[in-house]
């Protein structure tokens, strides 16, 4: 069954054009079934809403000038979504890279935003942690929580706050866990 654009023309018979109109319906619910709950079932039960949303992957993307969209690309053999703004901008949103320096880690998000974490030390003098990735503008804040169950009221204490490290304190000797925010 082919699609039939140019149905029905002021000059058609009914009777002739009446299995044209029935094939483009039953075209048109072919294609709107695609992604999307059948109209078949019935009023009440989401006919016609979406079920998913399958992006085709593209080499490059797609030049649309004001409008914003949502398109997929392929990364490293994986499709990856994205998000264009009006401006043309790409912005990836999946499959973030994720950086390691040794026991941390550090991802930055479409909007800006970089978070760090990982395993920081501390002592009574002060011991400096390295972010994976430094912060552009400034962090934000920083949580860390000493990690030896043998000293549980041991407490790491953040002092001095660069964008591309922090100063742990406690006691004695801590290693612990960290998370930092930050623009």
């Amino acid at each position: 069954m082919t699609f039939l654009p140019n149905i029905p023309q002021a000059a058609d018979d009914p009777a002739v054009s009446q299995g044209q109109i029935l094939t483009n319906f039953q075209q048109l619910e072919t294609v709107f079934d695609v992604d999307h709950v059948p109209y078949t079932i019935g009023v009440g039960a989401g006919a016609g809403y979406h079920d998913r949303v399958v992006f085709n992957s593209v080499a490059a993307p797609p030049a649309l000038g004001p409008r914003s969209t949502l398109h997929t690309a392929l990364i490293a053999g994986f499709a990856e979504l994205f998000f264009q703004n009006g401006n043309n901008v790409d912005k990836q949103l999946t499959g973030l890279t994720i950086v390691t320096v040794g026991t941390n880690y550090g991802v930055t998000t479409p909007w800006g935003l970089v978070l760090n974490w990982g395993v920081c030390n501390a002592n009574g003098v002060g011991i400096v942690n390295t972010f994976a990735i430094p912060f552009p503008t400034n962090c934000l804040a920083v949580v860390a929580t000493g990690g030896n169950a043998a000293q549980p009221t041991n407490v790491i204490k953040v002092t001095t706050v660069l964008p591309a490290s922090f100063v742990g304190r406690a006691p004695s000797g801590e290693a612990g866990f960290y998370i930092a925010i930050g623009k």
